[in-house]
């Protein structure tokens, strides 16, 4: 029995466009239509690599995040302090005679034993002993001092190790009074000149060495 086979059509009534390729089971070397296609898919994947990349970069820069190691920061220079000013030698002998006379209502205040170490900081004989005698003449009669007074003294001398101070005090302020009661019992002249003589010591500082109250002396 003779069979026809129609043009375009297979034994099996397959048509040749529905027949398997033979080459699907040989792959060889890919077709110049593969190539291409191989080539834009390879292109798009670069793509959204870096598209990725820039969207991390773009949000870390945001978010102040740094992707780099940072370097150790330099350490910052100590601020340089300025020096304390140097006082001349006029300066620190009026320092002194100011301290003196402003600490003698403090130290009627402290206990006797006290009174020594504060006292030598400013005062040195015979004026640091006279000093501790009226305190204590004070204390026996139950009076302390009140008030300060004010000085406006000058250097009319100084010496290797002595100075002299001229100065019109104003002891207007001050006085003593009853430690009982708190009852004022004397006030000093409104103008009273005073000649001190100061003394540097072995450790360079000035102190009062003797205040001196002319006996003849008229309102300054």
């Amino acid at each position: 029995m003779q069979t026809t086979r129609r043009r375009g059509t297979t034994l099996d009534g397959m048509s040749l466009d529905q027949q398997p390729d033979v080459t699907d089971r040989h792959p060889g070397p890919p077709r110049p239509g593969e190539r291409r296609r191989v080539a834009r898919i390879a292109f798009m994947i670069s793509v959204f690599v870096v598209a990725g990349i820039l969207v991390v970069l773009s949000l870390d820069r945001d978010s102040g995040v740094i992707l780099e190691t940072p370097t150790a920061a330099p350490p910052s220079a100590a601020p340089v302090m300025p020096s304390p000013p140097t006082l001349s030698e006029e300066e620190q002998i009026l320092a002194q005679y100011r301290r003196f006379f402003a600490s003698l209502t403090t130290l009627s205040n402290l206990p006797a034993a006290e009174r020594p170490a504060v006292l030598g900081q400013v005062a040195s004989d015979p004026q640091y002993t006279r000093s501790l005698d009226g305190l204590a003449a004070a204390d026996a009669a139950g009076e302390v001092f009140y008030g300060e007074g004010k000085v406006s003294p000058r250097v009319a001398n100084i010496g290797l190790a002595t100075a002299v101070v001229q100065d019109c005090q104003d002891g207007s302020q001050g006085g003593r009074m009853r430690k009982s009661d708190g009852t004022k019992l004397t006030v000093g002249p409104p103008a009273d000149p005073a000649v001190t003589q100061m003394r540097r010591g072995p450790d360079g500082i000035w102190r009062v060495a003797e205040v001196v109250y002319p006996p003849d002396r008229t309102t300054c």
